[in-house]
């Protein structure tokens, strides 16, 4: 979908806070938008929210209702629209 769209995507994924928050800042003005399934660290990780908080671009998180079975069509999924900057 992405070629399809013509657009690139840096995609990293980490049980580490501090690999996520240096992704996030490592974004500043070089990502247009970021993605992020916080899963549990949305619940306590202030680093990450430091981060996305000073990210300049837009941002969408989403939650997977169900992280340990599979995602199939039609099935809900939470996301969050992007803060008005």
């Amino acid at each position: 979908l992405a070629t399809e769209l013509e657009v690139e995507l840096f995609i990293v994924q980490s049980n580490h806070e501090g690999v996520l928050v240096d992704a996030i800042k490592g974004a500043r003005g070089r990502c247009a938008a970021i993605v992020i399934n916080g899963a549990a660290f949305t619940h306590y990780a202030w680093g990450i929210h430091d981060a996305l908080a000073a990210y300049d671009g837009k941002g969408v998180e989403v939650r997977l209702p169900n992280p340990a079975g599979k995602l199939r069509p039609g099935m809900p999924v939470q996301v969050t629209l992007p803060r008005e900057k």
